[in-house]
């Protein structure tokens, strides 16, 4: 009652982890920074809006859900999808595809998911990868493993009155090369970081970033800036993200050695120093309150969204030179 290989690997973004876990049952291996480059998960995402977790501030730009559609369409066949109206009949069926060697995923309500983060705080649906089943639960993998317990489990799954089930019939492959998907996830980015927002208080990509260092600058609210602090510090965080981004223009420059790619990477490397101080520095100013560092602090968000508006031209060259 398991399905073929098991990722116990914990990464940096519970997405990417739980993709790459999915994708590792068919020997379709892919390091988390490789995934996150080739769907475009990086760019900047702000809100002052409460939401069960103060003060989001990450450095991506969509919702599991958008970032799973990525996923799905650079697929060469697409997933099953079926829904339930009934909880007896989807746990009846994740099992039955256990058993036959398939590799359910289901979407679930992370406020009811126990030791997540998002537990009692946030409703933040995740695709998580359903691994063995007993008489009393279900193993799944969400960035690592849990146990999701049968009889409670309602609110968890239901959304809308239904529970999804995806799973690959057959072995998954790409529909596009690696050099196409590298450049489709670059341009992603950049549209991630040109991305504009009319929602209220809620802010996107450089216009974002430039939000945020207006509201970090006029903030007193010293639990407010820790909880800045611990936002960015997350595996969608900014130094994070950034961190993998780097990794991935290596690799391009690696397999397609190019000016551009080595330009690319060089100030990304830059990017990834730039948002790591910029985290160790307001962690310090949440328990030193000192308004000196704040200043300090507000000058390098300057200069690290100045470089990020060269990142953009920089991307753009690359694409051009892939292409």
């Amino acid at each position: 009652m398991e399905t073929q290989k098991e990722s116990e690997e914990k990464g940096d973004f519970c997405f990417l982890a739980n993709v790459k876990t999915f994708l590792s049952n068919f020997d379709m291996q892919q390091e988390e920074y490789w995934l996150g480059g080739m769907l475009g998960v990086m760019g900047f995402y702000f809100t002052t809006l409460k939401t069960g977790i103060p003060s989001v501030v990450n450095g991506r730009s969509d919702e599991f859900e958008g970032l799973y559609a990525h996923f799905v369409e650079y697929l060469k066949e697409p997933l099953v999808t079926e829904r339930f109206t009934g909880k007896e009949e989807a746990l009846v069926r994740a099992g039955v595809l256990l058993r036959a060697g398939m590799v359910p995923m289901m979407w679930m309500d992370e406020y009811y998911l126990p030791l997540a983060y998002n537990y009692g705080k946030n409703h933040l649906w995740v695709m998580a990868v359903i691994q063995k089943e007993t008489e009393a639960s279900f193993e799944i993998f969400n960035n690592e493993k849990r146990i999701m317990q049968k009889e409670k489990s309602e609110e968890l799954l239901f959304r809308d009155g239904v529970i999804e089930i995806q799973y690959a019939p057959s072995r998954p492959g790409w529909k596009y090369t690696e050099k196409e998907m590298a450049v489709k996830g670059l341009r992603q980015v950049v549209d991630n970081l040109r991305k504009t927002s009319s929602l209220e208080e809620q802010y996107f990509g450089i216009e974002g970033m430039r939000e945020y260092k207006k509201v970090f600058e006029a903030c007193r609210d010293f639990n407010v800036i820790y909880d800045y602090f611990y936002e960015m510090n997350r595996g969608g965080g900014l130094y994070k993200t950034r961190r993998n981004l780097h990794l991935f223009l290596q690799e391009l420059e690696k397999r397609w050695p190019s000016r551009e790619g080595q330009a690319c990477a060089s100030l990304y490397a830059e990017l990834e120093e730039k948002w790591t101080k910029i985290t160790n520095l307001t962690f310090k100013l949440s328990i030193s309150k000192d308004p000196g560092l704040q200043q300090r602090i507000g000058k390098r968000l300057e200069e690290a969204i100045l470089l990020e508006e060269q990142g953009i031209k920089q991307m753009e060259e690359l694409m051009k030179a892939l292409i």
